[in-house]
């Protein structure tokens, strides 16, 4: 095993990996390896396993460092529950030609600092890479296409009624304070479809025809569906990851989703109604009103919506 510096900063321990080779997903884990043959695991009984996935696939070939709770068993060189680049710093020496510069990594401090400064270091290090981070990510979203999903909500919310805008108001006021301690728990939640689909069970629900033309997945067997939280968006909607019930092949693979959540009065569970595109919303939204035109509850089997869905997909990139 190669020698990997690890540091103890704050709550966690930080080891070095080298560069990034491959991120590969295991029956029960994440799993990442370096150049040098060398392996490390994230448990998929952790929600955040497939926005680490996502994250990881963007360092791919870059030194990295992780991460794992310091008072957890085993050994950060082994497991790792996030991760970042390792960039970086520099700092000066007088020399006889001048100024020289000296490169160091992230976990490097001068050993003339005591300890307390070192983690102040460490620390500082570590959380302006989140931050950078974070702004990557921001970045990444379309604002033109944010403009557009609230355009969509403040079309439905020009339709409600003043009883309905103040539920709606509640909602987003729970989901805002909700998302938080999702993200801490770091635990797949389960929203329950909401809607009645008849005694014998057939009837499609709202929910069911969305997601058909959206996401192509067939929710008509389920009462629930699962899903790994990754953000607050806007009003009661969240960004997560959901796991085809039936998917096969690449459609067992997590994909991101937009969905429109609220909790379920008198009850310890939250519900979900309604989901909105992901990709390209703006185009889709436009493609979808043109393959469907004003049949949009319309009574249809399954496979009517899964034809809106294919026919969406194959015309948004033309």
């Amino acid at each position: 095993m190669s020698n990997h510096t690890i540091r103890k900063v704050n709550s966690h321990n930080w080891a070095e990996f080298g560069k990034l080779k491959s991120v590969e997903i295991e029956e029960k884990y994440l799993v990442i390896t370096n150049e040098d043959g060398e392996v490390r695991r994230k448990s998929k009984v952790y929600a955040s396993w497939t926005s680490s996935k996502e994250k990881l696939e963007r360092m791919r070939g870059q030194s990295i460092i992780t991460c794992a709770p310091a008072d957890r068993p085993f050994s950060c060189l082994e497991w790792f529950s996030d991760a970042i680049l390792n960039e970086s710093y520099t700092s000066y020496r007088e020399t006889e030609n001048g100024i020289e510069e000296i490169p160091h990594r992230l976990l490097h401090a001068p050993k003339a600092a005591n300890e307390e400064t070192r983690q102040l270091l460490w620390s500082a290090r570590i959380q302006k890479q989140f931050a950078v981070e974070n702004a990557e990510r921001l970045a990444r979203y379309n604002i033109n296409l944010l403009e557009q999903m609230n355009q969509e909500l403040e079309e439905e919310n020009s339709m409600l009624s003043k009883k309905d805008k103040a539920s709606l108001e509640r909602h987003a006021q729970e989901v805002r304070e909700a998302v938080p301690k999702w993200l801490e728990a770091d635990e797949m939640r389960f929203f329950r479809i909401v809607g009645d689909r008849g005694r014998d069970n057939s009837k499609l629900l709202h929910f069911d025809k969305e997601i058909a033309m959206r996401y192509r997945i067939d929710t008509t067997k389920i009462s629930k569906v699962q899903i790994a939280v990754r953000e607050y968006l806007d009003k009661n909607f969240i960004l997560g990851d959901i796991i085809d019930p039936n998917g096969v092949g690449i459609r067992s693979l997590p994909q991101p989703i937009k969905l429109a959540v609220f909790r379920l009065p008198d009850e310890n569970a939250w519900g979900v109604k309604t989901v909105r595109p992901y990709y390209k919303p703006k185009t889709w939204y436009r493609l979808e009103r043109n393959f469907l035109g004003d049949r949009k509850d319309v009574k249809e089997p399954l496979d009517f919506w899964f034809g809106i869905y294919d026919k969406v997909l194959k015309e948004i990139d033309t």
